[in-house]
């Protein structure tokens, strides 16, 4: 019973959206229109990182209480925890491949496939919560980017728009993302130029910038607090050296 309801509502919601989006396409301009939706795009992508933020910060707060120093044995064993409960998941409770990392999504997008599944707008949510939350070695930049690229997807089929605008949708909802991710609209921007619309013209920037600066104030506004609180020490002279070794080394590394 309750599924059939939750059915129903579901396809009432979706109808009524349907028209909204049917009746603004028809009465404004293409333009505008793209506006629009980057603003939406921005809004949701905004609320989705505002959940993955509190979430990780409450199973945080959880495990290792108000000081994030006490308990040093359960940094070893927590990240080990979470890395558990995400393969249980995934693998009993969504019961469907979860590609991980921005390397798939820029792949997909490669080769034209821009029809992102729906469980994409949550999944990476929910495990990303539970292993980071646990102290997990992975940030929260590739699902942010996962997970606002899977909005903008799925919106763009819902308007049933065409190839290039659903790319462009996709990349919105990258850029929100990270933005609302790392406070950065500028820089998620570029991200989205330089790695999802290579051949896109420029007149993707607008609603690029708009859907960035959207998702960007929106997690500002419903969570401002610092996510991780980590103890730092003073730095004298004498430590410039290493610094320079430090950044010798990363670079050797990272080519």
């Amino acid at each position: 019973m309750k599924t059939r309801l939750g059915r129903r509502a579901y396809v009432l919601v979706k109808w009524q959206v349907e028209k909204v989006i049917k009746w603004l396409a028809a009465h404004i301009s293409q333009r505008n229109y793209q506006i629009i939706v980057s603003i939406l795009i921005g809004i949701v992508a905004g609320l989705a990182a505002v959940v993955l933020k509190y979430s990780v910060f409450r199973v945080r707060e959880w495990m290792h209480g108000n000081d994030p120093t006490q308990g040093r044995i359960g940094f070893v064993f927590f990240p080990i925890l979470g890395v558990l409960l995400t393969v249980l998941y995934i693998r009993f409770i969504l019961r469907r491949k979860l590609d991980v990392g921005s390397s798939g999504l820029i792949y997909a997008v490669s080769r034209k496939r821009v029809n992102l599944p729906k469980h994409e707008m949550y999944s990476h949510i929910i495990s990303s919560s539970l292993t980071v939350g646990l102290g997990g070695s992975v940030g929260l930049e590739a699902p942010l980017v996962r997970t606002g690229s899977a909005i903008g997807s799925n919106l763009a089929q819902l308007l049933r728009v065409g190839r290039n605008k659903q790319t462009l949708f996709l990349a919105c909802g990258a850029a929100a993302g990270m933005a609302a991710i790392f406070n950065s609209p500028v820089a998620a921007v570029i991200f989205a130029f330089e790695v999802l619309l290579t051949d896109i013209a420029l007149y993707s920037f607008i609603p690029l910038l708009i859907a960035a600066a959207t998702g960007a104030v929106v997690s500002r506004f419903f969570y401002y607090e610092q996510l991780f609180y980590l103890p730092t020490q003073g730095w004298s002279i004498d430590t410039i050296p290493l610094f320079m070794l430090l950044g010798v080394l990363c670079g050797l590394y990272s080519a």
